[in-house]
């Protein structure tokens, strides 16, 4: 992923709905963290699902100036049994 943006390993039927949703993110004034489920798709492997949790970072000015990222694969987690969770 080194060097490439993250819209590009989001499945293409969903890459509209995420770029919306980091759009409200840009456009939002205040501090918070947003939560989705993402179907990630790797170059040349299989898609699959992820959690996604991402934090606006601003500076003393309160501007907008990066994003923090957590990516959970959450396959394991769907391949379960809900007795075994």
């Amino acid at each position: 992923m080194l060097n490439k943006p993250l819209a590009y390993f989001i499945a293409v039927e969903e890459r509209h709905a995420f770029r919306c949703q980091l759009n409200q993110m840009h456009e939002c004034e205040r501090d918070y963290v947003q939560k989705w489920i993402l179907r990630i798709q790797p170059r040349n492997c299989e898609p699959f699902e992820a959690a996604v949790a991402v934090a606006s970072i601003y500076n003393l000015k309160g501007k907008l100036t990066g994003l923090h990222w957590m990516v959970c694969d959450m396959t394991h987690i769907w391949q379960q049994p809900l007795s075994a969770l």
